[in-house]
């Protein structure tokens, strides 16, 4: 099957409100606001929002927001943020990702970074940083596969878990 990245587009509704159901069934924080009835009622909407790239919070920087799919749906979401503030550069980054949980260990992840990274280059960043959990087994393959050179490790006073930071150097790449 061939993952592509996507603007959101209103076609994916039922996989995507698949995926959010599974989000919120392990309670993953960016998707526990989400109200599928809501959703349900008017999707086309909710698809409109998602494709502004203005911040999406006072204070953020504005980022492009892309969704992964395939034959069979919606696999993801990641989004690549255009700058970076004093907050990202502590925890988030310049992209940010996840897969549902219905479609992991199947190296979508690893294909959806590769996929952003020219995007990334093409707003004209040369250096990508990624964060991630220290017990995110997953993620850290997925940006080492991807060229990530491990900075650091901090422990924020906000999360249990310590968390990496990545740099992938896109000069190189």
């Amino acid at each position: 099957m061939t993952i592509q990245l996507i603007r959101p587009d209103a076609a994916y509704q039922a996989s995507f409100i698949e995926a959010v159901a599974e989000f919120q069934a392990e309670e993953q924080h960016n998707y526990m606001n989400l109200d599928i009835l809501t959703l349900q009622a008017d999707f086309p909407a909710f698809v409109e929002r998602q494709l502004s790239q203005q911040p999406p919070f006072p204070g953020g920087v504005g980022q492009t927001l892309f969704w992964a799919v395939d034959e069979d749906g919606y696999i993801g979401r990641l989004a690549i943020r255009h700058a970076l503030n004093d907050s990202l550069r502590i925890f988030g980054g310049h992209i940010g990702y996840n897969v549902r949980p219905s479609r992991r260990r199947e190296g979508h992840g690893t294909r959806m970074l590769a996929l952003a990274l020219p995007h990334t280059r093409n707003l004209g960043i040369e250096r990508v940083l990624i964060t991630c959990d220290e017990t995110n087994i997953g993620s850290r393959k997925i940006i080492a596969a991807n060229g990530g050179v491990l900075e650091k490790v901090v422990q924020l006073g906000f999360r249990e878990e310590p968390t990496l930071h990545w740099w992938i150097d896109l000069t190189q790449q």
